[in-house]
């Protein structure tokens, strides 16, 4: 009798190991198949399609004479950058370039990159913008519409603090090697939303709202002023939630920038073109140390 109920223990046990197993597996084919988009990108991990054209995006923000930081680069710094990217035979694009490639028939050329600069410092304008025509290159330059109606009021073009005013925008769009996209009209700032995220708590109708409207300010100063339309976002601090993309989507952008540090798999799914990972270029290490960070996965 003893033996007997073992046995029949041993059958009980193994019935239900199988059918844990069998359960574990479909919830495991259910989660891949229905992966948030966002949360890939958040947990730092790379999607790489097949028949994907790889794609690195660098991140600068200020260029000073005087200093380096996290966040700031000297002159000799990007010059650098861009002789590394043109010996190495990367070559620069826009978003327009991207759009075009992936909702038309335009050609992306061998090893593409993009680079962009964030807030709009006239020091990008001063010292960044005779590099890129040196050097023959492209960059996107992401500005805050609130920073340039107030630069243009006070009239102050300090190179080390600065943001562009209105003239220095008009100028920016007479430059074949200069696009302009949206870092919002004035949701630069940190404090309980930080950036363009939503915070915990707040109702969705009413973040929805508040985003769109800033973006529709941002697009209506623009149009007053210098007749230009933004195709992209750039999410200021890289800041955002699940939320964010429909909004940019019902206002007509066609893709967004993010801060995670990850290289972009294009393919001819729009989708491709959202949340795209770009690399900050610190100060504080040199051209080769940078770059072997990016290209470690590429």
């Amino acid at each position: 009798m003893f033996f007997t109920v073992k046995f029949k223990n041993k059958i009980y046990f193994i019935i239900l190991l199988m059918l844990c197993i069998s359960l574990l597996t479909c919830s495991a084919a259910y989660i891949i198949e229905n992966i948030d988009f966002i949360n890939v990108f958040r947990s730092g991990e790379e999607l790489k399609p097949k028949d994907s054209i790889k794609l690195p995006v660098i991140m600068y923000h200020i260029i000073s004479k005087s200093k380096t930081g996290k966040y700031i680069i000297k002159p000799t710094q990007l010059e650098s950058d861009l002789i590394y990217l043109k010996n190495n035979n990367f070559n620069t694009i826009t978003i327009a370039d991207l759009i075009n490639y992936v909702h038309g028939d335009g050609v992306l050329p061998e090893k593409p990159v993009i680079i962009t600069f964030d807030d709009g410092f006239v020091n990008n304008l001063s010292y960044g913008v005779p590099l890129l025509e040196k050097y023959n290159m492209k960059a996107v330059f992401s500005v805050v519409g609130y920073y340039i109606e107030e630069y243009s009021k006070i009239k102050d073009h300090n190179p080390i603090y600065s943001y562009f005013n209105w003239d220095d925008v008009k100028k920016l769009l007479s430059l074949a090697c200069v696009e302009i996209q949206c870092h919002s009209y004035n949701m630069h700032k940190t404090g309980k939303r930080a950036g363009a995220n939503k915070y915990a708590g707040e109702p969705m109708e009413s973040y929805e709202k508040i985003f769109s409207d800033d973006i529709s300010k941002f697009k209506e100063i623009m149009k007053e002023n210098v007749d230009y339309e933004a195709t992209a976002f750039t999410y200021p601090f890289g800041a955002y939630s699940a939320a964010s993309e429909t909004v940019i989507k019902k206002e007509g952008f066609l893709s967004s920038l993010t801060c995670y540090e990850i290289i972009n798999y294009i393919t001819k799914d729009p989708a491709c073109l959202y949340e795209l990972g770009r690399f900050n270029r610190s100060g504080n290490i040199s051209t080769e140390e940078f770059f072997k960070r990016v290209l470690k996965s590429y």
